[in-house]
């Protein structure tokens, strides 16, 4: 890897690499290596927490929901149709804005040398990517069986980015994150249920 933040490259399993410092890089590297770009994307040392970077999440945060949402309307241009599809992409990024505060008020609690708010927004907003595909999995529903579960599948991965991404800024390994999960007060297990719950209402 190297020094500089932007220019960070992530090894791919044929020996070549690719380099993070564009949305496409990012939106790849999260496709191939998940764990290790959450790892970069949480690190203000390794992907320079800049504006454009924070925008990048944003834009994926509102274009997934966007097209999620417009998907689960059926293509309707009506009013009701239109109000909803505002009201759902508003919600995603409330939830990202949620997800992001969520993270760096654990940063900070559990006093990891990773608390920079701007990265808390770069890698929760990055673990938006699998929505991207609910649409394309939904055309899968008529085959028995296969389109639910790949479905289901995009659900369990968007909730593991989002693992990867809160382990990663909090520096915690697998055992010290399922006990971080089970003493979480709940307030912010209500937080992690509605966003679930959001997913899944745009999914099905």
């Amino acid at each position: 890897m190297t020094e500089n933040a932007n220019e960070l490259e992530l090894k791919k399993a044929s020996g070549e690499t690719v380099g993070i410092n564009h949305w496409a890089d990012v939106f790849y590297g999260v496709l191939v290596a998940p764990g290790q770009t959450m790892r970069v994307l949480s690190d203000a040392s390794q992907y320079k927490p800049t504006d454009t970077a924070v925008l990048f999440s944003l834009a994926t945060v509102l274009t997934s929901s966007w097209i999620a949402s417009f998907g689960a309307s059926g293509g309707d241009a009506g009013v009701a149709a239109q109000v909803g599809i505002s009201i759902c992409t508003l919600f995603g990024v409330l939830w990202w804005v949620g997800f992001s505060l969520l993270l760096f008020a654990l940063s900070r609690l559990c006093r990891s040398p990773k608390h920079n708010l701007a990265s808390a927004f770069i890698a929760t907003g990055w673990a938006f990517v699998p929505v991207y595909f609910i649409n394309p999995a939904k055309c899968l529903l008529s085959v028995p069986v296969l389109g639910s579960v790949v479905l289901i599948g995009l659900v369990v991965w968007m909730c593991a980015l989002q693992w990867f991404a809160f382990m990663s800024m909090l520096d915690f390994n697998q055992k010290r994150m399922f006990v971080l999960g089970f003493g979480l007060p709940v307030i912010y297990k209500l937080t992690l249920l509605i966003g679930l719950l959001f997913l899944l209402g745009i999914v099905f």
